[in-house]
C-alpha cells in the first residue's frame, strides 16, 4: 500500500496551525495582559554637585552651581526580556513570541510641526535609548512582549487573571513635566550648544526673563500658592510666544527648544488646579 506523503504532510501542518490558533484564542489557556503601573519619566535631572561643575570665577575660584543633566529613557531587556517578564522572575521556562515598542507623541496646538503626533511602532528590534530632551512632555512610550510557557503560569499572582500559557506583558513610560522640571530644561538649554560654536539654546537676554519666572513659579509651588505659581508659568508661555521669532529661544531642526519649552510649560499648566475667583472677584 502506498501513502500520499506528501498530502500527510500538508494535513500534520494544517494540524499544528490550528493547535497553535487553539492556544492563543482558548481563554482557559491565556492568561489575558498584565498591564503595569505607568513609569514617569523627564527630560532633565539635577546633578551630582562637583566642584569641577561650579562657575569659574578667576582670583575668587570656582562658585557653586546646581548641575543638570538630560535625561533618557533607556530600556535595559536582560537575557530574552528576562528583565520585564513575570515568567523570568519566578524561574518559569518560557518563549519569547513578539516584542512590540510604541512611541505615541500627543498633539499640539503650536508645534505641530516640530512635534508631529503619532504613533511609532518598532516590532522585535527596537530602539532601547531614547534622549528625551528634546521629546514633547505628554509622549509614551509602551513596551509589549507576548510570551509562551510550557506548563500553565499565572503571571499577576493574586490578580484577576487565571493560569494560562499565553501571556502578554505591557510597560508604559510618560515622559512627565513639573515647575521643577521647567527650571531645569531651562539650565539645561542654558548650557546646550546649539550652533557648534558655543553659542547656546537659551541667550543672556532670554535666560534673564525665563530662569527668574521659573524660580518665581517652583517657590509659589513650595509655599502652596497655586495662582502666583500659575502667572508665573503663564507668564514664561506668553515670553516664548515671541521667543522663538525674536531668537531669544533656538528654534531649528535639530535643536527645537523653543517648542520644547512651549510644550513642557502648557504640560504642566494643564495639570494645575483650576483656579476659581474670589468672592469680590466675581
Amino acid at each position: 500500500m502506498k501513502f500520499d506523503t506528501g498530502g500527510y504532510a500538508r494535513i500534520m501542518v494544517l494540524f499544528r496551525a490550528a493547535v497553535f490558533c487553539a492556544v492563543l484564542l482558548c481563554p482557559a489557556m491565556s492568561s489575558g495582559e498584565l498591564s503595569h503601573a505607568t513609569i514617569e519619566v523627564f527630560s532633565a535631572y539635577p546633578g551630582r554637585i562637583d566642584p569641577q561643575t561650579g562657575m569659574q570665577a578667576g582670583y575668587s575660584g570656582t562658585s557653586p552651581r546646581t548641575p543638570v543633566y538630560p535625561g533618557v529613557l533607556h530600556i535595559s531587556p536582560g537575557e530574552n526580556w528576562s528583565n520585564f517578564l513575570g515568567a523570568a522572575a519566578d524561574r518559569v521556562p518560557y518563549t519569547v513570541h513578539a516584542g512590540t515598542l510604541k512611541r505615541i507623541r500627543p498633539a499640539s496646538a503650536t508645534c505641530s510641526s516640530s512635534f508631529p503626533s503619532g504613533t511609532l511602532t518598532q516590532n522585535n528590534t527596537v530602539r532601547l535609548r531614547w534622549p528625551l530632551l528634546y521629546e514633547p512632555a505628554g509622549t509614551r512610550w509602551e513596551l509589549t512582549i507576548i510570551y509562551f510557557t510550557s506548563v500553565p503560569y499565572d503571571d499577576d499572582g493574586t490578580g484577576p487573571n487565571p493560569p494560562g500559557t499565553v501571556h502578554t506583558e505591557k510597560w508604559t513610560w510618560l515622559l512627565a513635566s513639573d515647575t521643577r522640571c521647567v527650571r531645569l530644561v531651562l539650565q539645561l538649554l542654558r548650557e546646550t550648544d546649539s550652533s557648534g560654536k558655543g553659542s547656546p539654546a537659551l541667550s543672556d537676554i532670554a535666560a534673564s526673563l525665563l530662569i527668574p519666572l521659573s524660580q518665581q513659579a517652583l517657590t509659589s509651588e513650595e509655599s502652596g500658592d497655586s495662582a502666583a505659581q500659575r502667572s508665573a508659568l503663564q507668564q514664561i508661555a506668553q515670553a516664548l510666544a515671541s521667543g522663538c521669532a525674536s531668537g531669544g529661544v533656538v528654534q531649528s531642526s535639530e535643536h527645537p527648544a523653543c517648542c520644547k519649552l512651549q510644550t513642557e510649560v502648557a504640560y504642566v499648566l494643564s495639570r494645575l488646579p483650576v483656579a476659581h475667583p474670589r468672592e469680590g472677584e466675581r
